[in-house]
């Protein structure tokens, strides 16, 4: 008796493997690899909130690509327009969101492309800037008594960024550093500072310009630390 249900359930499993094998391969259930957005989402991977008070979205925008950037998304792949327009959505406060909905209205900020909805943000939170005002503040910004020239040049960059003095030319960049490099040098509160850098060759770069001037100033601190230390032993 037991041969026998053993001789049965054999010719059973070698039946039901004959019958696996006469099915297509093309009606056995697919297994579905997660799309980008699923993987991301099961992740959990998200970034932060932007916030106009605190930074410019052209800021915010940067900081946004590199962390796709960052994630691997290339544009190219399948869906990563999409996951990319998600995820700058679900970074936006509900009062963004609102706005944003009336501007693309009567399409939903979901209907649109990433691309289209940073050209619409870029032009609600970048504010109208007039060059010539801003070029004004550049040319009367001189180092204050109370900062240090670390200070001063990153306030100077920052002005400078609103100038707009931009050349599609490769070469102009020389001309844009030398209007930084004068407007720089006329600021330096520090007479003798001004006095070794103004001594330096003409073809003297920005970027030597500002090295040679931060390096003098904290020397002469260090040496002023020193001179004080001496003067109280005595």
């Amino acid at each position: 008796m037991t041969n026998q249900m053993e001789t049965i359930l054999q010719a059973l499993q070698q039946q039901g493997a004959a019958l696996q094998l006469l099915i297509p391969q093309n009606q056995q259930p697919a297994i579905q690899a997660p799309t980008i957005s699923q993987t991301m989402m099961s992740h959990n991977i998200t970034f932060e909130s932007f916030n106009p008070d605190e930074e410019s979205f052209s800021a915010y925008k940067e900081r946004l690509e590199n962390f796709f950037t960052l994630r691997q998304l290339k544009d190219n792949a399948p869906g990563v327009a999409e996951v990319k327009r998600d995820v700058l959505l679900n970074c936006l406060k509900s009062k963004q969101y609102q706005l944003l909905s009336s501007l693309t209205a009567p399409d939903k900020p979901g209907e649109k492309s990433y691309d289209q909805l940073v050209d619409i943000l870029q032009k609600q939170f970048t504010p109208v800037i007039n060059v010539h005002t801003e070029r004004h503040k550049f040319l009367s910004r001189i180092q204050k008594s109370s900062e240090n020239l670390s200070t001063y040049i990153a306030d100077l960059k920052v002005i400078a960024q609103k100038c707009e003095w931009i050349c599609p030319d490769d070469t102009c960049k020389k001309q844009i550093d030398s209007i930084f490099q004068a407007q720089f040098i006329r600021g330096i509160r520090d007479v003798y500072i001004r006095e070794k850098i103004l001594q330096m060759e003409p073809s003297t770069t920005l970027q030597k310009t500002l090295d040679v001037a931060l390096t003098i100033e904290v020397a002469r601190k260090q040496n002023l630390e020193e001179y004080s230390k001496d003067a109280n032993h005595q």
